[in-house]
């Protein structure tokens, strides 16, 4: 299974959903995740998907109060390296 993007999907869906199109709530939320240890940056359409950080997202997610269908699909899903 090709998972590539997967993470830069959910990156992209943390920040909108947490910024509300907000551009300064847009650099608030990039620079919580890099505080988080995750530089945004770093990833794009092509970047290999760990599941480790797939759910390390999710819990990101949760923990922004973003529970969703969107981030719950990932969530429980069983992806192998």
């Amino acid at each position: 299974m090709d998972l590539a993007g997967q993470i830069k999907l959910l990156l992209e869906q943390i920040i909108l959903t947490k910024s509300f199109g907000d551009p300064i709530l847009h650099k608030m939320t990039k620079v919580k995740l890099l505080i988080k240890g995750i530089n945004v940056d770093d990833f794009d359409d092509e970047s290999e998907d760990d599941p480790d950080m797939i759910r390390r997202l999710c819990d990101i997610a949760a923990e922004f109060g973003l529970n969703s269908c969107f981030f719950d699909q990932f969530k429980g899903s069983e992806m192998k390296k």
